[in-house]
C-alpha cells in the first residue's frame, strides 16, 4: 500500500486554511510557515509541490537547493520562476524571489528534466 506524508509551507493564513481542509478529512499533515528552516520541510520527501508558494519565500533558491540536497526526485512548480514584473507586483510576492528567478530556473534545468504541462506549470524530474 502506498502512503504519504503531507507538509504544508507558506504564509500562516494559507497554511492554516489548508490545514483546516486536511483536518476536515482526517488527513495527517505537518505545518510549516514561510520563514522556516528549509531542510526541515524537504527532509525525506520524494515530491515537492510548489503551487503558488516559491514566490512568497524570501529565499526560494535556498528552498530549491534544500530539495536538491535532500534528494527530492520530483518538484512541481506553478508560475515561479517564470513570472514577470506584473506577477511579482502582486501582494505577498517577494522581490527577492524575483531576483532569484533566473538562478532558480538554471538550477532546475541543470539538475532536473523539465516536463511542461501548461504555460508556466512544470514537473521537474531529477536527472539520474
Amino acid at each position: 500500500m502506498l502512503s504519504s506524508e503531507i507538509s504544508i509551507c507558506d504564509f500562516k493564513e494559507y497554511v492554516d486554511f489548508a490545514s483546516f481542509r486536511l483536518t476536515k478529512y482526517n488527513i495527517p499533515h505537518k505545518k510549516f510557515y514561510a520563514r522556516v528552516h528549509y531542510p526541515d520541510v524537504t527532509e525525506n520527501i520524494g515530491l515537492a509541490i510548489f503551487g503558488e508558494v516559491l514566490e512568497h519565500l524570501d529565499d526560494p533558491l535556498d528552498m530549491l537547493k534544500s530539495c536538491v540536497e535532500s534528494n527530492v526526485k520530483y518538484i512541481y512548480t506553478t508560475y515561479y520562476p517564470f513570472g514577470g514584473d506584473d506577477y511579482f507586483n502582486l501582494s505577498g510576492h517577494s522581490k527577492e524571489a524575483q531576483k532569484q528567478a533566473p538562478q532558480s530556473l538554471e538550477l532546475l534545468r541543470t539538475l532536473f528534466h523539465e516536463v511542461k504541462f501548461q504555460k508556466n506549470r512544470r514537473l521537474w524530474v531529477r536527472k539520474e
